[in-house]
């Protein structure tokens, strides 16, 4: 599904469309600030300024998105895993923007969830992080855990993804995985918090999100 980089976090939210077939972005997007910045915030803004907090990175890291970067030699796409380089850096080009960006849509069966951690509800996050489960007979056959505010850049914890994948869905496989993260993390410690502090927030949601999207939360 493609979705235009000028699109507002408020018409993210309230999309009939997505809300039906990808609603892991209107419940994101509901979660980001507050209704006034909602209102102007656009998804292209965000990602690419490239803040490793950016409430979309990590959601739209474990959708697997794409976006499509439009400059004076033409038009390519950039898989949004090599599109972060550095806090506040793209691989953008200095001539070039981003016109949209291409979502796939999930398996059928896939849970979703989106957790994040701040100093309040509204403040940039300490820590997000973004999960998508499916199960099939109680194993989990498709995973997928992004986390933001945790590393240079918004992440993929694939590791820990493989991890779970194969395994029953219950309370010990989720806290194991969710310690797995930990080995692919590293936060810093700023005015928001200590490095300690987002990792040890980060094992809690990440085991949350796990929760909520296998649907044992």
């Amino acid at each position: 599904m493609a979705i235009g980089s000028s699109t507002t976090m408020k018409e993210l939210a309230e999309s009939k469309v997505l809300k039906e077939k990808l609603a892991a972005l209107p419940e994101t997007a509901l979660k980001m600030s507050v209704p006034e910045l909602r209102d102007v915030s656009t998804l292209g803004g965000n990602l690419c300024n490239a803040s490793p907090a950016a409430d979309t990175a990590p959601v739209l890291l474990a959708l697997e998105a794409t976006v499509k970067a439009v400059g004076p030699r033409g038009a390519r796409s950039i898989p949004l895993d090599s599109f972060f380089v550095g806090p506040g850096r793209t691989s953008l080009e200095a001539s070039e923007l981003i016109t949209e960006v291409e979502v796939p849509i999930p398996p059928e069966g896939t849970g979703f969830a989106f957790v994040k951690a701040g100093r309040t509800y509204t403040d940039i996050a300490q820590v997000n992080v973004a999960a998508l489960v499916r199960t099939k007979g109680g194993v989990v056959d498709y995973c997928r855990i992004a986390l933001g505010s945790v590393a240079p850049t918004p992440i993929r914890a694939r590791e820990a993804e493989a991890f779970l994948v194969g395994r029953k869905l219950d309370a010990a496989s989720v806290k194991e995985t969710a310690k797995a993260v930990l080995n692919e993390i590293k936060p810093i410690s700023d005015s928001r918090g200590t490095a300690k502090q987002r990792r040890d927030t980060a094992e809690l949601i990440t085991r949350r999100a796990l929760l909520q999207a296998g649907g044992l939360l």
